[in-house]
């Protein structure tokens, strides 16, 4: 196995809201609005709740490199001795030489969601999750860029429970990483609290990885789903770090 060529030494970060056009970009394709007719007083209302939930919402992440010790059919062994058990990324790994692991959660949105009335609720719900993708995208331009800045390139990402990722490999994705100290928890059926909150992981290799799958290609719903193909829209190598 190649050398893996960065620290694994485990950050925390404070990812504020940025890039407004990507996060109203984010919320359009959530909430089709784009494609309809709007009055001034529904353009207004948009606005408004942009506003609000761009002030009470960031996001706090956990990230760290993490070199492979092995990949196989079975999954994949990193340096810490962590296995995260799925054939799928042992398929997808299978020539890297180490992992970037993230996990991202939404601070702010259960203050937020007690303003306003239920109308006001929805949008605010849907510019959560439209922060919440903009601030895990900024992470993972980060990143990407640090290991391409070395001459190696990256894997697509994936998510546990994502089409062939075992979701139990969430629990060894909390294992490398601890986001306890950012305040996520990990419950019994492997799924997260809070609830916005996403965890990711893509590896590091010196080949290209434009035969690999793409999560979105093996699912039926990529056709009708707003998350389809997200990373290819709205990860640019161009934005600046943070």
């Amino acid at each position: 196995m190649m050398q893996f060529p960065l620290s694994p030494e485990k950050r925390i970060l404070t990812l504020p809201p940025r890039h407004r056009d990507r996060i109203r970009a984010i919320f359009q394709r959530y909430t089709g609005f784009d494609a309809i007719r709007r009055s001034a007083e529904v353009d207004a209302w948009i606005a408004r709740t942009e506003e609000t939930a761009l002030r009470a919402l960031d996001a706090a992440a956990v990230c760290r490199f993490e070199p492979i010790a092995d990949v196989s059919s079975s999954g994949v062994l990193t340096a810490s001795g962590i296995r995260f058990p799925s054939p799928r990324l042992g398929k997808v790994l299978r020539s890297a030489c180490g992992l970037a692991v993230m996990a991202v959660r939404l601070r702010g949105w259960e203050e937020l969601m007690r303003q306003g009335d239920s109308a006001d609720q929805m949008l605010y719900d849907i510019w959560a999750n439209a922060v919440l993708e903009s601030a895990a995208s900024d992470l993972r331009v980060a990143l990407k860029r640090e290991i391409r800045d070395r001459g190696f390139f990256v894997t697509p990402t994936w998510s546990p429970g994502q089409n062939g990722v075992a979701l139990e490999c969430q629990e060894s994705l909390f294992q490398l990483l601890q986001p306890e100290e950012i305040g996520m928890s990990l419950g019994e059926d492997w799924l997260m609290s809070p609830v916005k909150s996403v965890t990711q992981l893509f590896g590091c290799s010196r080949e290209r990885s434009g035969e690999r799958p793409i999560p979105c290609d093996l699912c039926d719903s990529r056709n009708t789903c707003a998350s389809a193909y997200f990373e290819s829209l709205y990860d640019s190598d161009t934005e600046a770090g943070i």
